[in-house]
């Protein structure tokens, strides 16, 4: 996984994590759940867009935080899996129907984020 990928990982978890002190419930659970998995698809499908990571990678860096969140935010497989590919087909949706200059400022961001 590179480092992107865990700090935006790390960072969704962190703000996931910080919104409530108390144990939260079933729907707040859930709610925090799919927003990871939405900060995850974002940034591997950007990454595997604007080719700052392989297929290969990007598989690899999935399988991590899909365990990341079956194990620690209880998520079921199945649903990380569907929810993942929902928001994977909208994503590269969004994408193609995007003008070259948004792709490219999209990429440039990317690029200048920390390692």
């Amino acid at each position: 996984m590179n480092k992107r990928s865990v700090i935006a990982l790390m960072l969704g978890m962190s703000l996931a994590g910080g919104v409530q002190a108390s144990k939260p419930d079933d729907q707040t659970m859930a709610q925090m759940s799919a927003g990871v998995v939405q900060l995850s698809v974002a940034m591997n499908e950007l990454a595997l867009a604007c080719e700052e990571m392989s297929a290969a990678e990007v598989a690899a860096a999935r399988g991590k935080q899909r365990e990341a969140v079956i194990s620690d935010m209880k998520m079921s497989a199945a649903d990380y899996d569907a929810l993942y590919e929902k928001l994977s087909t909208e994503f590269k949706q969004q994408w193609r129907s995007g003008s070259d200059s948004q792709r490219k400022e999209a990429c440039d961001q990317l690029k200048s984020m920390p390692r």
